[in-house]
């Protein structure tokens, strides 16, 4: 998988992209697996390119939807490759959650997490906590 164009190709289309479409996107099978009164929770295993999968729909709105990938350990993409391509990035987090660098869309944030230093680990894709316009 490439991190950077995977992370371009869903920000194009996020947060209006479907279960199935995310299925084609990324090669993997979302599950049903529960929720709370506000969300349907959806996960899916490993596969080549990740090593689990999560999909989160608002029951209320399905718009607002929450995706979260796993990588198979650090990746190769630094976070200079990451500074590179998007320039206008807000780091947050710690020692105790690793750093992520957010960058904002019209319709949420792109999380992009580095575990101990080193490569991305993990890719959020969030929308819930986009206010409504």
């Amino acid at each position: 998988m490439d991190i950077l164009n995977t992370a371009d190709a869903l920000a194009a289309s996020f947060p209006k992209v479907t279960k199935e479409s995310l299925e084609s996107l990324l090669q993997v099978r979302f599950s049903e697996n529960g929720g709370n009164e506000y969300f349907t929770f959806f996960t899916a295993g490993a596969t080549d390119s990740v090593s689990g999968a999560e999909l989160r729909y608002s029951k209320a709105d399905g718009a607002k939807k929450m995706l979260i990938l796993r990588l198979h350990g650090p990746s190769n993409v630094s976070e200079d490759d990451v500074r590179a391509r998007y320039p206008d990035l807000t780091p947050s987090g710690g020692p105790a959650t690793g750093l992520y660098l957010i960058k904002k869309e019209a319709w949420g944030e792109i999380r992009f997490g580095f575990g101990d230093n080193e490569g991305v680990s993990t890719l959020i894709f969030d929308s819930i906590e986009q206010e409504d316009s």
